[in-house]
């Protein structure tokens, strides 16, 4: 949703899925899939993230427990959906102004 609301100001490069995901930290060995996942949270290489837990609720809990882990990201929109999946929502965070002091900090803030 936020890629096609976004599509006029964006790059096809700037948008990632979870399956597959490629990372090369600065410095460091390229990683893939959820090491690569971890570290570039760690390292606050996302801007922006959207999670839905409805399409792939594994993944979506994994990212949103290393955003937890880090204190890296704030939750700072919930959008509700319903399509042929059902209903759910869209989550958004932004990479919080200080690293650590994110304001998403329980599972809870989400509804799964």
């Amino acid at each position: 949703m936020s890629r096609y609301d976004a599509k006029d100001i964006t790059e096809p490069w700037q948008w990632n899925g979870v399956n597959y995901f490629y990372y090369a930290p600065p410095g460091a060995q390229p990683l893939l899939g959820d090491p690569a996942l971890t570290q570039a949270i760690k390292d606050r290489y996302f801007a922006v993230i959207e999670l839905s837990f409805n399409y792939y609720p594994y993944e979506a809990t994994f990212i949103a427990k290393q955003m937890i882990a880090t204190r890296n990201y704030d939750l700072i929109a919930t959008i509700p959906f319903w399509n042929s999946f059902g209903m759910g929502h869209f989550y958004l965070w932004r990479s919080a102004a200080v690293p650590g002091h994110g304001n998403f900090t329980k599972l809870s803030q989400v509804v799964i």
